[in-house]
């Protein structure tokens, strides 16, 4: 009987740690996924603006059209990275459009745009930084013993930074 009592107490411990970690990566896991939908959220309030800006600066190539269409669809951090390289360089080169003809300063519709997009930037920034936060704690989660046993048990691999390699200047500032 006194053989026994050390056996239990050590499967009832790691059937609590198996428990917990299940627990904890699981709420780490949907910590990400919901800090992604933020993202996505705000990826296409920008877009929209991106492409209301479009229509007033009427300056859209095929080129650019393709770039926002290709953001749109994209689902995941990856197809987002090299997405929104382009709807960045779009966003730059409507603002810069804007900047040879002054006469769509004037008009409200544009600036009323304008200062949305830069707000938008500021929040998809806000909610890159939030996206990367969940992903750093899942990572770092995953990576700590016993939870390095359970992640693999579960299936869980390293989830994905979303980060966008952006030129200097690209991204529109208010004026």
């Amino acid at each position: 009987m006194l053989v026994l009592l050390p056996l239990v107490l050590v499967f009832a411990v790691a059937g609590a740690l198996a428990i917990i970690g299940f627990n904890r990566l699981r709420r780490t896991q949907q910590a990400v996924a919901e800090a992604w939908a933020q993202i996505d959220a705000q990826l296409q309030r920008r877009y929209d603006l991106v492409g209301s800006l479009n229509e007033v600066v009427a300056a859209a190539t095929t080129h650019e059209r393709m770039a926002l269409t290709a953001a749109t669809a994209a689902r995941t951090p990856e197809e987002r990275d090299r997405a929104e390289r382009l709807v960045a360089t779009t966003a730059g080169k409507l603002v810069a459009t804007a900047e040879a003809y002054p006469t769509l300063h004037t008009s409200e519709n544009f600036r009323r745009l304008h200062e949305q997009l830069v707000r938008t930037e500021d929040d998809v920034a806000a909610s890159r930084r939030y996206y990367n936060g969940r992903v750093r704690q899942l990572n770092t989660t995953r990576q700590i013993f016993p939870w390095v046993l359970m992640a693999s048990l579960m299936g869980i691999g390293a989830a994905r930074y979303f980060q966008i390699d952006l030129d200097e200047g690209q991204v529109p500032v208010a004026r």
